[in-house]
């Protein structure tokens, strides 16, 4: 059975962090970067849920790590990085959107 340790919002963008950056530092060694849709599995047990203000963390964690890396003339990490923080800006406004025509109906049918 898995289990599950809390760790602060701070803690929890920063690795983040740490693991796009090992990741892209992988990827970079390669001689093209790739992004694939992940693959979904019958077993639900790999979801993890995160919170709408989570997300914006770690979109704001992404977006300063990508200004580091074109401050340091790293343009192809930091094209990776601002894909990925794409894919979560993407996911929020879906979201977002999601959560007001849900107060919509909920306004007509009051």
């Amino acid at each position: 059975m898995p289990s599950f340790t809390y760790i602060s919002i701070k803690k929890f963008a920063h690795q983040v962090v740490i693991a796009f950056r090992e990741n892209i530092l992988r990827e970079a060694s390669n001689s093209t970067v790739e992004f694939s849709e992940p693959t979904h599995s019958k077993n639900d047990a790999e979801k993890v849920r995160v919170s709408l203000n989570d997300l914006k963390i770690i979109s704001s964690a992404l977006l300063h790590f990508k200004k580091l890396l074109l401050k340091k003339n790293d343009a192809p990490r930091a094209q990776a990085v601002s894909e990925v923080d794409q894919r979560i800006y993407e996911l929020i406004m879906s979201i977002e959107q999601s959560r007001e025509v849900q107060h919509e109906r909920e306004g007509v049918v009051a």
